[in-house]
């Protein structure tokens, strides 16, 4: 974690979040996930890695795809449990993430988002009928996977058949 901040990655951190934390306070308050703050996350870190050229530009589109269809899959598959919106954040995530990023993000939003709803239920705050915006937790795992994506990488290098 140290070298996040001595490698200048902190500039993209930051940027990631001027899109994650506006994105969860409106999908908490409004239950969706605003298209202007997705779309411009997604010019601005596709041109970055276009000019910077640290991943060949055929692959960009093929990550935001990705991540779009993994839970376009999950919208068309279970109407009303996960929104569009989450999906347009997922490309975004797993653009800037790359694959195995984004399975981390998967990963973290998905047990955050159990501890959320079992620590509701066990407080009798939530009924099981009401949704809650996901966009909270991938935000989560989209930090987590940003700054713990080298240290993550580096335990799975140690796996024999991984």
């Amino acid at each position: 974690m140290e070298r996040l901040f001595l490698t200048g990655k902190w500039i993209d951190l930051s940027i990631l979040l001027s899109f994650l934390c506006p994105i969860t306070i409106i999908d908490i308050k409004e239950r969706t996930v605003p298209d202007e703050l997705t779309f411009m996350g997604l010019i601005i870190f596709f041109t970055k890695a276009v000019f910077h050229n640290t991943v060949p530009v055929l692959i960009l589109p093929v990550r935001s795809m990705v991540g779009f269809m993994f839970v376009f899959m999950l919208f068309l598959l279970k109407k009303g449990g996960i929104g569009l919106g989450d999906a347009k954040l997922c490309a975004l995530l797993s653009l800037v993430l790359g694959f195995d990023g984004f399975m981390i993000v998967l990963f973290t939003a998905s047990c955050t988002g159990i501890a959320y709803m079992l620590l509701m239920l066990g407080l009798k705050r939530k009924p099981l009928n009401r949704s809650i915006p996901f966009a909270p937790f991938l935000s989560i795992g989209g930090i987590t996977a940003y700054i713990m994506q080298d240290t993550f990488r580096n335990l799975l290098d140690r796996i024999p058949f991984w």
